[in-house]
This record gives structure tokens, sequence and C-alpha cells, in this order.
């Protein structure tokens, strides 16, 4: 038995070769439950060394920008061998984007949990040589470009802010 937060509980997936996935559960007592997550495969990936520009665009849009020597290994420490950047884009019409983004469209702002509108994300991963996970170092940036379907465009306001998924809290 599971004493659940009333803000749910965050199952997290993880295989070699795949983005992280997850699925958030809302339980009530007593109840069982079973839910099903879907890993999106690395399919759109280049190899670069960790001192090398990353300028990554996807088919179809999405486009991932980070400088070179800006890449750090778990422990902080600057990461100069070779890695993998792995890109995918999640398109906000799929009717699958439930099944395979990470959350639940769930965010705190201000203290408070509110709901998101998805007009598009973009999951990456940079994966060393080893098989190691990868980051950025503290302070340096990523410029990520997310393609807006059309279909989103009226509904889409000229700034959009960015959020992130965070895999301990579950949104």
């Amino acid at each position: 038995n599971i004493l659940a937060p009333e803000s749910g509980i965050h199952l997290k997936a993880t295989v070699e070769g795949f983005f992280t996935g997850g699925a958030t559960i809302f339980s009530s007592s007593n109840q069982v439950y079973q839910r099903d997550i879907s890993l999106i495969p690395y399919q759109n990936m280049i190899e670069v060394g960790g001192n090398e520009n990353i300028d990554f665009v996807l088919d179809g849009g999405g486009r991932i920008q980070i400088e070179g020597g800006s890449i750090a290994s778990d422990d902080g420490s600057a990461y100069n061998g070779s890695l993998s950047v792995n890109v995918t884009w999640l398109d906000p019409l799929s009717p699958r984007l439930f099944e395979l983004m990470p959350g639940s469209l769930r965010a705190m702002q201000d203290g408070e949990l509110r709901s998101l509108l998805s007009f598009g994300m973009l999951a990456v991963d940079l994966v060393a040589e080893n098989g190691d996970a990868l980051n950025l170092q503290d302070g340096a940036k990523a410029i990520l470009n997310y393609p807006i379907p059309d279909e989103l465009l009226a509904e889409a306001p000229e700034t959009i802010d960015l959020w992130y998924f965070e895999e301990i809290e579950g949104f």
C-alpha cells in the first residue's frame, strides 16, 4: 500500500536507447491502478565532441543550439569527450501526446499547481560515450526553437514561457 499525495504519483521508466518516459497517477482510497508507459526511441541523433558547437535541426522543425564547451558530466565537471545529442519533437496535435510526454501538463507557478496548454515540446538527451547522462554546465545556455502547428498559431501568445519537466516532482 502506498499513501499517495493529492498531487499524484509520478512513475518513471528508463530504457537505454529511449527517452525517459513516465506517467502520473492520481489516486483515491482503496483503488488499484494500472498504467502503460510508452517510450520514444532515439531516432534523431548526431555525434559531436564535447567542445564542439551543437546546432541540430530536426526535419519538420525544431532546433537546439549549444555552445561548445558547455557540456557537464553528472558530477558537474566539464565533459570533453564525444557525445550523442538525441532530440525529438512532440507534436501537440498528436493523439498520442499524453501517452508520450513525461508529465501531465501541470506546473507549479507562484506556489500554485496550474494546468498548461502545449504548443509543442522538445525532448533532448545528451549521452556520453559510456552511456552516462550529460547536462549543461551551470550557467550555460541552450537555444531551443519549437515549431507551432498552423492550427494553433491563432491561440499562441507572442512569447511563451519555457517550462520543463522535473522528474522528481512529477511536473
